[in-house]
């Protein structure tokens, strides 16, 4: 990760000067060695399995690998995910000293932190089916109308039933009784 990360803090620091700003050049290495960091681990943690395939060198396979493992344990993974978290916290507190708006910062911190959620999201496994939930049967839009009928006309008596100076609608309902309910006489 070294190489890739004084590349980019050079990258950064580089770019501040030419911008005119010689004193941000070491907060601008900081960042760009977080950054490159970050990206250089990014790399290693989506190509592990390819690389293990390929028979190419990869940081992580270096460091957790067992022979034969062709992919990472669910341990290793939070590990992966911890070291990358602290990074972006690193960069979060490198971007909020930059000269720049706060509208801007937030629009970093945003969209690291949005790109990062998607790069570490875990693909959980599938079980097999004797594991599985059990699957309900499929319900059709008919089956669907007339329950929720049934449901609106129990909910239209009770009110109905509970409020005796209301008159009855209009329009019969399908469930709509022939005659009223009387729920107290006189």
């Amino acid at each position: 990760a070294f190489p890739t990360a004084q590349t980019t803090g050079f990258f950064f620091r580089e770019g501040v000067r030419h911008i005119g700003h010689p004193e941000l050049e070491g907060i601008a290495f900081e960042l760009g060695f977080a950054f490159g960091t970050l990206v250089y681990l990014i790399d290693a943690f989506e190509d592990y399995e390819k690389d293990h395939r390929r028979g190419r060198f990869n940081a992580f396979r270096a460091i957790f690998c067992t022979l034969g493992d062709d992919s990472l344990s669910m341990g290793n993974k939070r590990r992966i995910a911890d070291l990358i978290q602290g990074l972006e916290t690193e960069i979060v507190t490198k971007i909020e000293l930059l000269p720049v708006s706060a509208a801007q910062k937030s629009r970093f911190v945003s969209r690291l932190s949005q790109n990062l959620s998607r790069k570490l999201a875990v693909k959980l496994p599938v079980l097999p089916a004797n594991h599985s939930c059990v699957v309900r049967p499929k319900v059709t839009f008919g089956q669907r109308r007339q329950a929720a009928v049934a449901k609106a006309c129990r909910l239209t008596l009770n009110n109905w039933q509970n409020r005796p100076l209301l008159n009855p609608p209009k329009a019969p309902l399908e469930c709509w009784p022939t005659k009223p309910i009387l729920t107290s006489t006189k």
